[in-house]
């Protein structure tokens, strides 16, 4: 009986496939390429950007266009992988069991509920946005998997009604022969058991012997003879077309790809494998690609296993001026220049320092593979030095006088150190000062020559003249000066006797201790 399977199991036509492209929005230029591609190669698609009408909601139109389709196209990206209604739509095909095909554009982690519903698919990898070369392999791969559906696989899906109620028929009719011919046989056994007669007197005929034919002899085999048929206990195996592998990989989740189509995360166990030689390519990010040759034979066990290399870039770090100290990531590891190796890629913070100058943290992002370059460029520590002279006056730094005019405060910005402030008054004379600058300080300095202060000047003999900065003061010793801030020069003269010359002294506060003088008589 002939079953007719060229008839039964004949595709649908192109024109009632029906393609869900299951996609971002954000992936406009990628997903215009995909459809073009498909509906170009004669296959129908339904995508929600073009086909949801005017005036429909939107969750009930994606759940019409998924009744509607024998397969579906995921253009798998980060915008995707990211979208909350791509999940939903795949959620609803995995439970419609309509195939999924992943069409990768982006090299991007799943999430885990990307994970949960395409991780053990067959993807077919792509660029964004994808070359004619990879739509040509997203369109056979497509085909390929709707003449699966269209086959015997499919069949109770696919078959139309007419087509079923002629299996059925085919099928019933088949049922009825076997139910007659059981029946048949079975009636000849209970007619020969009744003809026959019971114990010994059953016909000799009959039992002495069995006749078996072979070709025109015949043959007769006494009954005592006859031993019961054997059961058969040999395994009855059936060719296989493919064999069975497990893809492991040191770290695991590195993403197998063979012959150009994405099967799936390691560890990947008895994947089937169709006989003969293959590469295998482990890929994860942060290593290097690694590619494993492997043949395997039909029915055959295999197992490919790759440890993966971390990738990693350097990064070379100098600074202006040479010499800065440098921390990597809070670690001291050197002064510039300095070249950093075996760094992972992303970004990584260097901390540069150096005595007199401002300490600088910037970030580096490396490459894999990579060298990255910084240059720092380090900028002095300075403070900053406000000085009043009162009333007025002109101010030297070091011996330098600097412009400003003599009523109003000047601001100095100086290097860390220590500083000789001179404020020179037409009226007072001069007092000097040093203050000492850190990084980033910020003081105040003043010359106040209106203050005064108390100063007691002593002489041996007394009776002598006293004199301040080479000016007479009218007053004789022992007597209490009033006298201005600065640099002051005390004096004492007296008739008859030598001058022992001046004293000089800072005068700031009140002098605690007397000025004295010795005086030797002339000669």
């Amino acid at each position: 009986m002939s079953w007719g399977y060229n008839r039964v199991l004949e595709p649908m036509g192109e024109s009632e496939k029906t393609i869900f492209i299951s996609h971002s929005t954000k992936d406009e230029a990628a997903v215009s390429a995909v459809l073009n591609a498909l509906e170009q190669a004669g296959l129908k698609c339904w995508i929600s950007t073009r086909d949801i009408p005017n005036g429909s909601t939107w969750s009930k139109a994606i759940i019409s266009g998924l009744n509607i389709s024998q397969a579906m196209v995921l253009v798998y990206s980060e915008n995707s992988n990211q979208s909350p209604h791509v999940k939903r739509e795949l959620e609803r095909a995995v439970s419609k069991r309509i195939p999924i095909i992943p069409f990768r554009i982006e090299d991007v982690p799943m999430s885990q509920d990307m994970e949960y519903y395409i991780s053990t698919r067959q993807w077919t990898e792509a660029s964004n946005p994808p070359t004619d070369q990879q739509l040509k392999a997203l369109v056979v791969a497509v085909q390929d998997n709707l003449k699966v559906e269209g086959g015997v696989t499919g069949l109770g899906k696919r078959l139309g009604k007419k087509h079923r109620f002629n299996l059925m028929m085919r099928l019933a009719g088949a049922l009825l022969i076997v139910a007659l011919g059981i029946i048949a046989a079975q009636k000849f056994l209970w007619d020969n058991e009744e003809d026959q007669p019971s114990g010994s007197a059953v016909n000799s005929a009959l039992i002495d012997s069995l006749v078996a034919t072979d070709g025109d002899s015949l043959k007769t085999t006494p009954l005592n003879e006859i031993k019961p048929e054997e059961p058969d206990t040999r395994s009855r195996t059936v060719p296989l077309d493919y064999g069975l592998v497990t893809f492991t990989s040191q770290p695991t989740g590195a993403r197998v790809i063979l012959d150009g189509t994405f099967i799936g995360e390691t560890p990947l166990h008895d994947y089937r494998v169709a006989g003969g030689s293959w590469d295998a390519h482990f890929l994860k990010n942060g290593f290097e690609r690694a590619t494993r040759s492997f043949r395997i034979a039909n029915g055959g066990n295999g197992a490919v296993d790759a440890t993966l290399t971390r990738l990693l870039g350097s990064l070379s770090v100098n600074t202006i001026p040479d010499g800065g100290s440098l921390l990597l990531n809070g670690r001291i590891l050197g002064t510039a220049p300095w070249t950093f190796s075996g760094l992972q890629k992303g970004l990584h913070r260097v901390q540069v320092s150096m005595p007199g100058y401002v300490t600088r943290t910037d970030s580096a992002e490396v490459w894999y593979g990579q060298e990255a370059n910084l240059k720092v460029t380090l900028v002095e520590l300075r403070g900053e030095l406000t000085v009043e002279v009162i009333p007025s006056g002109r101010i030297l730094v070091d011996g330098s006088l600097k412009p400003s005019k003599t009523n109003e405060p000047l601001n100095l910005t100086l290097k860390p150190g220590s500083y000789k402030i001179e404020a020179r008054s037409p009226l007072y004379g001069s007092w000097f000062k040093t203050v000492e600058i850190l990084g980033q300080d910020r003081k105040n300095l003043s010359f106040d020559f209106s203050k005064e202060y108390q100063c007691k000047v002593l002489s041996d003999p007394s009776n002598a003249a006293i004199f301040v900065n080479g000016r007479a003061t009218g007053k004789f010793t022992p007597a209490m000066l009033r006298v201005r801030p600065g640099q002051r020069s005390i004096q004492v003269d007296k008739d008859g006797y030598m001058s022992p010359g001046p004293q000089e002294f800072s005068v700031e506060a009140d002098l605690v201790e007397p000025v004295q003088f010795k005086l030797r008589k002339s000669p």
